[in-house]
């Protein structure tokens, strides 16, 4: 395996830009940060800088801009650049934690190559890769991803419930269908969100036995304000 490992790896290096576009703008099952025009653009920018070999700007871009919104492409590319040293130190242990990350949603390309690394780690090193991935998975993973949405959501419906005089002032400017839609929206986006929250909160291994009981009751609270907004819509 490792004699094989740098012709994989190189592989799916070349294979970037490529990638770029078909996995980290695919309408995957995350109901996550919709790809606007502002998203799209910095995804573009950030891959031509790595492409012109702007690597320091690149990582920056990856790690710090995109990554944090889920972006499991964005994620890739900061472990393989921490693998083959460009903008970076080079370090396997940074970079097999990142692939972790990249490979959440099963991706069989990330997997791959997850893998390939993982298996030519020694066990001190593959446990210091591990404690890494808990810290990112903590802060970027999709359960906490999908949370802080989802909370986002039920403040915005929740403003809507909890406000007599948004409906007086709404139905007299005669817009207050135009509001509706909006507040639908959010409504729907919120079912999908919980959905996605529910279905991975027995799957991830990785969440603490506290984040776990605070995604389920999450599900729970999320679930009675969708009820309470079809109530009031009906």
């Amino acid at each position: 395996m490792v004699s094989k490992f740098p012709k994989i790896f190189r592989s799916i290096g070349l294979m970037a830009l490529f990638l770029a576009s078909s996995v980290a703008l695919s309408a995957d099952a995350f109901p996550g940060y919709s790809p606007d025009r502002n998203l799209i653009k910095t995804q573009q920018k950030v891959d031509k800088l790595f492409e012109k070999g702007n690597y320091e700007r690149a990582m920056l871009i990856y790690r710090d801009e995109l990554a944090p919104l889920g972006d499991k492409f964005a994620q890739y590319m900061v472990g393989y650049m921490h693998y083959s040293g460009r903008g970076v130190p080079k370090d396997r242990v940074i970079a097999c934690a990142w692939y972790w990350l990249a490979a959440e949603r099963g991706d069989e390309s990330f997997v791959k190559v997850r893998n390939a690394l993982d298996g030519i780690l020694d066990d001190e090193q593959r446990s210091r890769a591990g404690r890494l991935y808990k810290e990112l998975h903590s802060e970027m993973g999709d359960i906490v991803l999908i949370t802080g949405l989802i909370k986002q959501d039920l403040k915005f419906l929740r403003q809507r419930r909890g406000d007599s005089a948004l409906f007086g002032g709404d139905l007299e400017r005669g817009n207050y269908g135009h509001n509706l839609s909006k507040y639908q929206a959010a409504a729907d986006r919120l079912e999908e969100r919980v959905f996605y929250l529910d279905q991975i909160i027995d799957e991830d291994q990785s969440a603490s036995d506290d984040e776990l009981r605070k995604a389920r009751s999450l599900v729970d609270n999320a679930r009675r304000e969708i009820d309470v907004f079809k109530a009031s819509i009906n």
